[in-house]
This record gives C-alpha cells, sequence and structure tokens, in this order.
C-alpha cells in the first residue's frame, strides 16, 4: 500500500468516526454522570464482561471533562500487554547474532 492508498483509507475511517452517534455511554461520560451511572447500574457488568469495560473508558477517554485516572491505568495496561507480546514475539529475532565474516 502507497502513501496515498493510506491517506485514502485514514480519511474514510475518520469521516466514518465523525458521524457514528454518541452512545449513552458517550453522554454520560461528557455529562459527568458516567461514575454514578456504574456504580449504581451496571457495576457487575463492568466487572465481568471486558468489551463493556473497554466501551467505558473509551468513552470516559473521548468524552469525560476531567481526567479519570482508572482510565489512565486502563490505557497503560493495554499499553505493557502490547509491548510484552511485542517483545515476547520479536525475542527470537533479538537473540540472532548478525553475520560477522571475520
Amino acid at each position: 500500500m502507497n502513501n496515498f492508498e493510506f491517506k485514502k483509507i485514514r480519511s474514510i475511517i475518520n469521516l466514518q468516526e465523525k458521524l457514528q452517534p454518541k452512545t449513552y455511554l458517550d453522554n454520560l461520560a461528557e455529562s459527568g454522570w458516567l461514575d454514578m451511572y456504574l456504580d449504581n447500574y451496571s457495576k457487575e457488568r463492568f466487572t465481568n464482561d471486558k468489551e463493556y469495560k473497554e466501551r467505558v473508558f473509551e468513552s470516559m477517554y473521548n468524552y469525560s471533562p476531567e481526567v479519570n485516572e482508572d482510565v489512565e491505568i486502563y490505557f497503560l495496561e493495554q499499553l505493557c500487554e502490547s509491548m510484552s507480546y511485542f517483545i515476547e514475539y520479536t525475542k527470537e529475532c533479538r537473540k540472532q547474532k548478525l553475520y560477522d565474516p571475520k
């Protein structure tokens, strides 16, 4: 894929993201009520359903007016998990020695 194709795909993805309607989680995060909603109505689902938890944290990240430490910790954990996978996946490549003609 060349640079032009990549830019076209990226612009289509950006347009698609802009066209998506806000969910009730987005609205609650924007108004600052999402934490209370989770505590009172969906605490069990939040702790047991990984996809729901991810949606909640993305809504908080994108729409919440204040910074939430739980959101930062969640995304840092996701980053650490991805980096651990990358390190494990590339372990063999890092172990190999470069060919030395001497």
